[in-house]
């Protein structure tokens, strides 16, 4: 399945249906916000001219920031399966990979990360293998997927294994410790009974499969755990020397219940934000009512959490502009706001904010894709078919200076 397809099948369909009032999530009251946290943008990496020594970012699939600063960006396209790098002031530098089979080449990434001893690592679904790159550019070697169906994150754990978030079936889990050469799986956990209570039948386990989560690792031996559908909880898993378990849920902002809703061509929600296929040709609509981007360490030892919110409102139809709302048969369909989670070092919850200054829409062409140790978020912006940009936002209010 090329690129394409995968992320117009899997992350959005940009057209609202004209029937059905879905049940819509309830939630439980907020805590004190804090300090507002504000976006100041301080650059902008745009698409150079087609034919030119900049590349054309035809559509930013994925991001990753190295510690000096350097931004790797993934555009994912038919035909197109490159790497580029720009150094921290938005200047290219060079093109890793290509479409293909052979060393060093892709097919369809869905992870990627820069470890501790900076080597580029890839995670490439269709080529079912990892990739390390050293800082120019050469290919240190190539793995195979260590027994995960699709992997949508890499994180390091202090102890130089990683850990890899994508569903395992013999586990059913989400969450996958994996030896420091990605050879061994170790330990699943994130567990699907456990994390996500809402898990019941055939079509939330086919998303699952391809959605999983994000993960941050918080300690010697300690990460967190956040399911795709933010529900509001994100949990905490230790390590006491007999193997991690869950240690306890860690509460955000607000509860989300449900985080999302299933229906069906016959019986569709209000908003379409993926679609599978199912055995027997039928097929499953889901709208997400929040999404989690993932969950960052900060320099100061605290943590930014970023995920989406999509509420619903009331109003006439055609009354709005802008891609940031739409309408659903007189339903006014409001654009995603940006939620952001200051957590402390020891995960308690020290404020938040909900915003929709970035003009989200409702198709999720905008996407967070990564936060680095001084509070700069990442943005993917795809919402321009003549060329992808990656706007980078410096986060105010955090107390880091």
């Amino acid at each position: 399945m090329s690129v394409v397809r995968y992320n117009i099948f899997l992350l959005l369909v940009a057209t609202l249906l004209l029937s059905a009032c879905g049940e819509r999530p309830q939630e439980q009251d907020a805590v004190d916000p804090g300090t507002p946290m504000t976006l100041h943008e301080n650059l902008v990496i745009s698409s150079g001219d087609e034919g030119g020594s900049a590349p054309f970012l035809t559509f930013v699939n994925d991001l990753a920031v190295d510690r000096q600063g350097a931004i790797y960006v993934y555009v994912g396209t038919d035909g197109i399966n490159e790497i580029y790098k720009f150094d921290r002031e938005g200047t290219y530098i060079q093109t890793l990979g290509g479409e293909g089979r052979g060393p060093g080449e892709h097919q369809n990434i869905t992870a990627m990360y820069v470890d501790s001893n900076n080597r580029l690592i890839t995670a490439d679904f269709d080529n079912a293998r990892l990739t390390m790159f050293d800082q120019t550019g050469d290919v240190l070697r190539s793995e195979p997927a260590p027994g995960i169906n699709r992997i949508v994150q890499i994180r390091e754990l202090p102890d130089g294994r990683f850990v890899l978030i994508g569903w395992n079936e013999e586990s059913q889990s989400m969450a996958h410790v994996v030896s420091r050469n990605f050879s061994r799986l170790e330990e699943s956990v994130g567990e699907a009974e456990r994390v996500i209570p809402w898990f019941e039948d055939e079509m939330e386990k086919r998303f699952l499969t391809n959605q999983a989560g994000k993960a941050v690792v918080t300690g010697e031996r300690a990460f967190v755990f956040i399911p795709s559908t933010y529900a509001g909880k994100l949990h905490l898993y230790t390590d006491e020397g007999e193997g991690y378990q869950w240690a306890r849920a860690v509460e955000g902002y607000q509860t989300i219940d449900p985080p999302l809703q299933f229906g069906s061509s016959d019986d569709p929600p209000p908003r379409i934000d993926a679609m599978l296929m199912m055995r027997g040709g039928r097929s499953a609509i889901i709208m997400q009512h929040s999404v989690t981007f993932g969950m960052y360490p900060l320099r100061d030892g605290t943590y930014l959490h970023i995920s989406y919110r999509f509420p619903e409102g009331e109003g006439d139809a055609g009354s709005s502009e802008g891609e940031n709302s739409g309408t659903d048969g007189g339903r006014e369909q409001k654009g995603a706001q940006l939620v952001i989670e200051h957590f402390s070092d020891s995960l308690e919850l020290l404020r938040y904010t909900v915003t929709d200054t970035l003009d989200l829409g409702i198709t999720q062409r905008k996407r967070p894709l990564w936060v680095d140790r001084s509070g700069q978020l990442y943005l993917a912006d795809n919402s321009d078919d003549s060329g992808s940009v990656v706007r980078r936002f410096q986060i105010v209010g955090l107390g880091l200076d």
